[in-house]
């Protein structure tokens, strides 16, 4: 239950957070929605499990709004508060692997993983909750058969109309007030379902789960959240922050339940509209139904007080950026000096 206090809290303590398909650098990524899932919810863990950066719209356009930066800035301070922070490499920013695998880090272990700038940079992962069951943590694109990445490839250009399509949907819904909803989500799931049972990606899940000994898979790609059993292995995925604009979180009991954030975002500003004294009570739900821990203090930052940049902004995350967009013999920045290879946190 919410602890009673003078005043609702504004950020609330989790032990671990799952992210992935953020998609950064794409005029599709719900960067704002993300930006306040940061500031209102710390963890013990975070993982981001691919598709952060989406290396392949870098490829095409350079696209990088504050609002991209910010959400990188917020998840390095997360890492220097404390944090453990593990990225795993995904299809979109694949150029991270053969970074990895330079530094001798095998793309199928999850016992070493490059740190770097505060994150620890993986293939994959093995997750171990608060009960003692292991989760193998990977994006799930090596699942996909060659005929599945080729339709992808193709629909991927009917999605970015759909995707265009979208925003401006969701442009006129908040015009008057109403809340978010993804039509490309939608049907993007419908294919990426028809697409898993032709290539019979469960049987290849449940396959790779028993082959790392654990009880359990956390995945992204399919930018669909997923939360079920599949002979005896518990798969779930984390969805999107492009079309679902969904996580998982894993309470401090070792609880992993699916969270629907634009309902929560929607909540808040319609409580902002409407000059609520408390409108951050919108997200009390992160408490009594999640078991997140609400926390003394503000959040991270406080974007209104932020003056608002238009167009693209440099990073201070370049480095980063290129690698995951090219590959390491493309960087900008010299970085070996500052790798290490480490053992899993």
């Amino acid at each position: 239950m919410l602890t009673p206090q003078k005043h609702a809290p504004h950020r609330y303590k989790v032990r671990s957070l799952f992210i992935s398909d953020l998609h950064l650098g794409s005029k599709n990524c719900k960067a704002k929605f993300l930006r306040e899932l940061l500031n209102r919810v710390d963890a013990d863990y975070l993982y981001l499990d691919g598709d952060i950066i989406d290396g392949h719209r870098l490829q095409d356009a350079q696209f990088w709004p504050q609002e991209h930066e910010q959400v990188l800035e917020l998840v390095h301070e997360k890492a220097e508060q404390g944090t453990a922070v593990t990225y795993v490499a995904g299809n979109h920013d694949e150029g991270l692997r053969p970074w990895m695998l330079g530094e001798k880090i095998s793309l199928e272990s999850p016992d070493h993983g490059l740190h770097y700038r505060g994150i620890t940079y993986k293939p994959l992962d093995i997750h171990t909750d608060a009960t003692g069951k292991r989760h193998l943590v990977i994006h799930t694109d090596q699942f996909d058969s060659s005929a599945t990445r080729w339709f992808y490839d193709v629909g991927d250009k009917l999605y970015d109309f759909m995707a265009w399509t979208n925003r401006q949907l969701n442009k006129g819904l908040e015009a008057v007030g109403l809340p978010y909803w993804s039509l490309s989500g939608v049907c993007k799931r419908v294919v990426k379902r028809a697409m898993g049972a032709v290539n019979r990606v469960d049987h290849k899940i449940v396959a790779a789960a028993q082959a790392y000994n654990v009880q359990g898979v956390i995945g992204g790609h399919t930018h669909d959240a997923v939360d079920e059993v599949i002979d005896g292995i518990e798969v779930r995925n984390d969805g999107d922050m492009v079309d679902s604009v969904t996580a998982l979180i894993e309470d401090h009991q070792g609880n992993l339940r699916i969270l629907e954030w634009a309902p929560l975002v929607n909540d808040y500003k319609a409580r902002v509209r409407r000059k609520e004294a408390e409108p951050q009570q919108a997200f009390a739900v992160l408490a009594t139904q999640f078991g997140a821990i609400p926390q003394e203090g503000p959040v991270l930052r406080d974007f209104n007080q932020i003056a608002q940049v238009r167009g693209n902004v440099a990073s201070r995350y370049q480095d980063i950026i290129d690698i995951a967009t090219h590959g390491p013999e493309r960087m900008r920045l010299s970085v070996r000096s500052e790798m290490s290879v480490q053992p899993s946190l």
